[in-house]
């Protein structure tokens, strides 16, 4: 084996593992219960787009298969996780406001009912 069908090895090998390696985040944004504060809209869209373009690169350009179904499959896993976070914010980003607002509420009635009973 050359050093280029190495590379080439390497970067088939490698690449399918970053795909792979997606799933553990899908996985844990599908399950959580949340708004997902944590996971940034704007990175994983300049990553969708990105790997988008990468794609189309490697097919129409470069003429890379491997380039571009590596891209493409990576760009459809941070467009999944982009979505599944823009799902789970507007499901419970209202919830955990109207959460906050009430216990708002009732601290104010306890501060209320302590300065009464002073």
């Amino acid at each position: 084996m050359n050093f280029l069908n190495l590379i080439e090895f390497a970067y088939a090998l490698f690449g399918s593992l970053m795909v792979a390696f997606y799933m553990p985040q899908i996985i844990l944004v599908t399950k959580a219960k949340h708004e997902l504060k944590e996971v940034s809209l704007l990175t994983y869209a300049c990553w969708t787009i990105g790997l988008f373009i990468y794609f189309l690169y490697g097919l129409y350009k470069v003429g890379d298969l491997k380039l571009s179904i590596l891209s493409l499959l990576s760009s459809i896993n941070c467009a999944t996780i982009f979505f599944i976070t823009l799902y789970k914010r507007k499901k419970f980003g209202p919830r955990l406001k109207k959460q906050a607002t009430n216990i708002l509420k009732i601290n104010s009635l306890n501060r209320a009912l302590e300065t009464r009973s002073s």
